[in-house]
């Protein structure tokens, strides 16, 4: 009998800012300062974080047959707090 267990972490943060312009100034000067016109858009930063937990049952019979049993459960800060868990069991016999 054999057994295993263990968790992740997992997270992002996450930003952008962009800058567009037209009627360049001075030829073949590529700053967005050197443009007539000038654009600039922004996303706000976003996080992102995923915790896992996972466990693992292994069992033999005199090495003829096999069962293992394995679970993980993931919380996502990107689900609603009352729906943000998720469950992975699984079973094998051999």
């Amino acid at each position: 009998m054999s057994g295993l267990i263990g968790g992740n972490i997992y997270s992002q943060d996450a930003a952008v800012i962009t800058g567009n312009g037209t009627s360049i100034v001075i030829p073949n000067y590529f700053n967005l300062g050197n443009f007539a016109t000038q654009t600039v858009t922004a996303n706000l930063p976003t996080q992102r974080r995923l915790l896992g937990a996972y466990s693992q049952l292994e069992a033999d019979y005199h090495d003829w047959a096999y069962l293992t049993f394995t679970g993980r459960n993931d919380w996502s800060s990107t689900l609603p707090t009352n729906a943000n868990s998720y469950f992975y069991p699984s079973a094998q016999l051999a």
